[in-house]
């Protein structure tokens, strides 16, 4: 699955590759990434596998997407809210700070389609320079990719370390852009 947003979703629009068979690629990647450069909190397999499944169900019935993101991966960091799920902002009071409902930008590309199977390591505070943090890797920090020596950096350094490393090519940071491969 080595292509960018615009042929992902083409392929995906036309049927020709499944939403289950590209959330299980980007899964797989997510993993991988994780392992390379400490930049997920959290992989969200049964949710995405069931939106998924969901997603196929509806394009094999209505023989069309859903919307224009139709079973697009999308990653998320950490603080931003999904239904059901912790949501700390990395600082340890906050945790167990369950989400009521998902925050308004992802009920927006949910109904366009999107399907959110990771979410990204943030640095504490959300105001730092090194994505470092207590909760998800105080000894092993999310490092660069190109350069382990150093982290991330920024306050969603695990959305671009996930992106550089292609495990998204469509992330949700909040520095004022989304990232996309």
């Amino acid at each position: 699955m080595d292509t960018n947003v615009e042929g992902l979703v083409m392929k995906l629009a036309s049927g020709e590759w499944s939403s289950t068979t590209v959330v299980e690629a980007f899964m797989r990647r997510g993993g991988l990434a994780q392992m390379l450069a400490n930049c997920v909190t959290e992989l969200l397999p049964d949710r995405v596998l069931k939106r998924a499944a969901e997603l196929d169900e509806q394009f094999a019935t209505h023989k069309k997407p859903i919307g224009p993101l139709h079973g697009l991966p999308i990653s998320v960091k950490e603080h931003v809210g999904i239904k059901g799920l912790d949501m700390n902002a990395i600082f340890v009071g906050w945790v167990d700070n369950v989400a009521e409902e998902d925050a308004l930008l992802l009920q927006l590309l949910w109904d366009a389609g999107a399907v959110f199977y990771v979410r990204t390591t943030q640095l504490r505070t959300l105001m730092y320079l090194e994505t470092s943090s207590n909760l998800y890797g105080m000894l092993r920090e999310t490092v660069n990719p190109y350069n382990t020596t150093l982290t991330a950096g920024g306050s969603s350094g695990g959305e671009g370390a996930l992106t550089s490393l292609r495990g998204a090519v469509l992330g949700r940071p909040t520095d004022h852009a989304v990232g996309s491969a």
